[in-house]
């Protein structure tokens, strides 16, 4: 679950990301959101997001707790936009979501609606689900039902004044289910179809939203879902779970009755004052919205992944082809950014972006230089002292020192997850085991960011080296269990495989 592609294409409004631009950001408490426009608008745009998290907690009961990283949302000017914004491959993404390690952030275009059915606030509204369940939803889930969830919760709107319905019919999978070929129910209960060769993804998604939204809201077969997710969570395959269902072929009937009969129950749930109040604005100031494209790029244009990242590796030289472009686009973009930092001088959001860029990069002398200048300008920055440390660890000499300057990080934020991971690489790259506290700091650091992939697979292998083949599953199952297919995924489903088999 890198960066998320939608498809869709979305027209909007114009923003500009120039000097003159007044770009704003609204704070709430789950929330970061940036645009270039009024604040009403920004509170309008923010009141909706808190209004879809608070709608989640009462449907789930979860209970959300712990530390709060806010997912920043960047409205920019239109699709093509957007696709600037996502780089190679990005001609037809119409929005983005990004679980990154330096905190979540989505992308989309301020648009209302779309030539494709969906609109850019659901297309938000489904990946802050996704978010959501991973943050505060503890439990392992089938992907049929992570997606079905989240296309239920897709269409939530707010016509109803102090108030967010909820349920109504994701129209934009009506061409799909109608007109698709439809997946057999049972390979979607028990997780094969990921197996399966040239399947429909929205069909897909549109079968996995028809099958939530009988099982939560028709009030037919009452208990059969809670019953099937129980079985999973107490280690039951996804085929001996299925048996909550009865006949997976009357539960397929079902479904097509459910469907044919277009009624579709929601519900329309007030909302407490308390969702639209403790905003907080402020303008960003110039040096922001001079780097502000950058700041969205940086992580996914300073990744450049290697060969065995690819989930297909039998095209050898394909996949290096690959790796060039990646290579070169990273380069290409470096190139500008150190121009664009180095014009605003010691400005330290600039020398934060670079440090950020170049360590993420795995440039180890520029690393170290940026993350140098940015600490003598900023002695008390967290991340300053972050980076500085980072960069010692890239160069893999004076790990002490890179550990001092994360004691002293610590000390100004003791629950800091990037802190932590950066502790837990210093002895990884030591080449030593590392000890009781960087294993318990990389735990914490999965808790609070649970949806970046790399710190569950780093955990697990962790867990895994040691022995620990209990905990070592539990790290990985979420991601074994992906609805998609990645590397990472498919990794932590072979690292499973392996401990089940020993």
């Amino acid at each position: 679950m890198m960066l998320r592609k939608f498809g869709l294409v979305l027209s909007g409004l114009m923003a500009s990301t120039s000097a003159q631009a007044k770009w704003v950001e609204a704070e709430s408490a789950h929330f970061k959101v940036y645009a270039d426009g009024s604040k009403k608008q920004l509170e309008n745009a923010i009141t909706r997001l808190e209004g879809v998290h608070y709608l989640l907690g009462i449907a789930t009961g979860a209970n959300a707790t712990g530390r709060i990283v806010k997912v920043k949302v960047y409205y920019v000017a239109d699709q093509s936009t957007v696709a600037k914004l996502y780089g190679i491959g990005g001609g037809d993404v119409a929005g983005f979501y990004n679980p990154a390690s330096l905190g979540a952030y989505a992308v989309v275009p301020q648009s209302s609606g779309s030539q494709s059915g969906i609109s850019a606030e659901s297309v938000l509204f489904h990946e802050y689900t996704h978010h959501y369940m991973l943050q505060y939803m503890k439990g392992l889930f089938p992907g049929w039902f992570i997606e079905g969830f989240a296309e239920l919760f897709s269409t939530a709107s707010f016509e109803v004044k102090g108030a967010i319905t909820f349920g109504k019919a994701a129209k934009h999978r009506e061409f799909s289910l109608r007109e698709g070929k439809w997946l057999p129910y049972e390979k979607i209960f028990d997780g094969s179809y990921r197996s399966m060769e040239n399947i429909d993804v929205s069909t897909f998604y549109g079968q996995s939203w028809l099958a939530a939204h009988y099982l939560l809201l028709s009030g037919k077969r009452q208990g059969q879902l809670r019953q099937y997710m129980m079985a999973i969570q107490r280690g039951a395959s996804m085929e001996k779970a299925m048996d909550a269902f009865g006949k997976i072929n009357e539960l397929s009937r079902d479904l097509r009755v459910y469907y044919d009969g277009a009624s579709f129950p929601y519900k329309t749930p007030p909302l407490p004052a308390s969702v639209s109040t403790g905003i907080t604005y402020r303008d960003l100031r110039p040096a922001e919205v001079t780097l502000l494209n950058e700041r969205i790029r940086v992580q996914y244009h300073t990744y450049v992944p290697e060969l065995g990242d690819f989930e297909d590796t039998e095209k050898e030289a394909e996949r290096k082809a690959q790796i060039a472009k990646r290579t070169q686009q990273r380069d290409t973009w470096l190139a500008a950014l150190r121009s664009k930092a180095a014009a605003l001088g010691n400005d330290p959001d600039g020398l934060e972006l670079l440090a950020d860029a170049e360590c993420l990069s795995k440039n180890s002398s520029e690393c170290s230089a940026a993350a140098s200048k940015f600490l003598a300008i900023a002695p008390q920055s967290l991340r300053a002292l972050n980076l500085m440390a980072d960069a010692l660890i890239l160069q893999g000499k004076d790990l002490e020192k890179a550990r001092s300057y994360l004691l002293q990080a610590n000390k100004i934020d003791a629950g800091n997850p990037q802190v932590k991971v950066s502790y837990f690489n210093s002895f990884v790259k030591e080449g030593v085991a590392p000890p009781d506290d960087a294993m318990s700091g990389l735990y914490d650091a999965m808790q609070t960011m649970p949806q970046v992939d790399s710190i569950r697979l780093k955990l697990g292998q962790a867990f895994a080296g040691r022995g620990d083949k209990a905990r070592a599953i539990a790290a990985l199952s979420p991601l074994a269990n992906a609805p998609h297919t990645s590397s990472s995924q498919k990794r932590a489903a072979a690292l499973i495989k392996k401990l089940n088999e020993q």
